[in-house]
């Protein structure tokens, strides 16, 4: 029995040139948890960005997001269980300044509105 679906997001199920889902998708992602199916939006898009663009059925989502760096559960932005990350080693962040690839400060590498990648304690 199915319990997961999992989807990619630009290109499926919003298709190229769109920018908003169809409408005609959310009642379909309610009858799916109403049958004991859990779907995942999985997209490089920040967490707070996906739950926007679900807004209908965001709390009854889990999210595979940031580039699949972080899985969040079903849940209010406040209260989402992170399930899953995997956050960019400390060495890769600093080596990403370092060698003049950032254009921004540590603190701008945002994993969603109140989640970092980390300060890597780089001082200008």
């Amino acid at each position: 029995m199915v319990k997961l679906i999992v989807s990619d997001i630009d290109g499926t199920l919003i298709p190229y040139g769109k920018k908003e889902l169809p409408e005609a998708l959310f009642p379909l992602i309610s009858r799916l948890r109403r049958a004991g199916v859990l779907f995942c939006p999985a997209s490089g898009r920040q967490f707070h960005s996906l739950r926007k663009l679900f807004a209908p059925v965001a709390e009854e989502l889990a999210f595979l997001c940031e580039n699949g760096a972080a899985i969040f559960g079903p849940g209010t932005e406040a209260d989402a269980p992170l399930l899953s990350k995997t956050p960019m080693p400390r060495a890769g962040v600093v080596g990403f300044y370092a060698g003049g690839q950032g254009k921004g400060p540590p603190g701008s590498l945002r994993r969603s509105e109140r989640r970092f990648v980390g300060d890597c304690g780089l001082r200008r």
